[in-house]
């Protein structure tokens, strides 16, 4: 039920569908209340108006079409034709409300500057079906006052879509920057456990080496007792002394980078996109580089699957694969009408380039791939 709300009952299709019943019925009633004229003569005028809403509901559905572009474009052409056709079979002037409603879907498709240079002409065809074919008069301050309201209905629509754009690139931005904050984090901590390690291999180890050394000589020189005693400080203090460089080698190994969080900080709350993560644990990352690279390119990927098709779900796969780390980037979005380079994948090179790695991508049937390969030795 909410599925079907969002696609055909929203409040702004609500509004549409609302005016297009009220300048219907109107419309109708005015027809038929003409002397001479036939219940069954509305047939045409009724099918045509049914038409029209149909498929103006569907071209705006928020569900995508399997070609979603083309499919879409059909029925905006379709309800345009039913409504020049409107004109041609009611007299009534008013019916161009239903070129104000069919004109803000326009800027979807060909942007808001398009959609105002051709409007002159949406209102030329008024002007000169009900002048010429209806032999009206004062048709031309009708068509004129339309043709603002056409311009109204696309200066809200380019608002809208300016305010939407604005959204998306705050929630951007706000994720790239708790990847960021979180990216930050891990390298403060990799920092202060690698300077905690390298005190206490310069300091406590330096120290107890000269212990064992020192206690190695006594050894040498005493007997009795003090010999016996001596030999057993010796055995304690190289017995601390490994203990300490392993304590050492376990805080330098657990001064990896935690990717995970940095990446969950991304994909957290990306709208119109089901992103899923799969996190291999024993994927080791202690370089701050690598770190950053991989969350900058899975936030491009996310990018341009937003952008340029129409996906509902994204994957991010991060495994060991042989002698390197392995990211998969997958959407499903089966919409991306070429597969071009431009800007966003060739920064997404140029990342991998800059860590000795590689970049590969691959449209398929089913959605868009990119690999990244990352060697371990970086």
């Amino acid at each position: 039920m909410t599925d079907f709300y969002k696609n055909y009952l929203s409040a702004e299709k609500s509004v549409a569908i609302l005016t297009w019943l009220v300048v219907s019925v109107n419309s109708l009633q005015m027809f038929v209340s003409e002397d001479g004229i036939a219940w069954r003569e509305i047939v045409v005028p009724l099918s045509l108006l049914l038409i029209y809403i149909v498929a103006f509901i569907f071209a705006v559905r928020e569900t995508d079409y399997k070609h979603d572009d083309e499919t879409r474009l059909t029925f905006v052409l379709l309800s345009f034709a039913c409504c020049v056709a409107l004109y041609f079979v009611l007299p009534v002037i008013y019916i161009a409300i239903l070129m104000v409603i069919w004109s803000a879907v326009l800027p979807h498709f060909m942007g808001l500057r398009g959609a105002i240079l051709i409007s002159p002409f949406l209102a030329s065809i008024h002007y000169l079906v009900y002048t010429y074919y209806w032999e009206m008069n004062f048709v031309l301050t009708n068509s004129i006052l339309f043709w603002t309201f056409n311009l109204f209905a696309l200066g809200m629509v380019g608002m809208a879509q300016r305010e939407e754009k604005a959204r998306e690139k705050a929630e951007q931005l706000n994720r790239e920057l708790l990847a960021t904050q979180a990216l930050l984090s891990e390298a403060g901590k990799q920092a202060e456990r690698v300077r905690i390690a390298r005190n206490i291999h310069d300091l406590l180890g330096h120290h107890l080496t000269a212990m064992t050394i020192n206690l190695q000589v006594a050894s040498r020189i005493s007997n009795g007792q003090v010999k016996e005693k001596v030999d057993e400080c010796h055995g304690l203090a190289k017995l601390l002394l490994s203990d300490v460089r392993e304590a050492v080698s376990e805080i330098r190994e657990k001064s990896t980078i935690q990717l995970r969080g940095a990446i969950e900080g991304i994909i957290k709350h990306v709208p119109k996109l089901d992103v899923q993560l799969d996190y291999d644990e024993t994927v080791v990352i202690d370089n701050v580089d690598v770190a950053d690279a991989i969350i900058k390119c899975v936030q491009e990927s996310i990018t341009n699957s937003l952008k340029h098709s129409h996906a509902s779900s994204f994957s991010v796969s991060i495994s060991n694969h042989h002698n390197a780390i392995e990211v998969v980037l997958k959407d499903n979005g089966g919409s991306h009408k070429a597969f071009v380079q431009g800007n966003g994948l060739t920064g997404v090179i140029e990342r991998m380039k800059a860590i000795s790695g590689t970049a590969s991508f691959e449209m398929q049937a089913n959605g868009f791939l990119t690999t990244l390969m990352i060697p371990r030795e970086v």
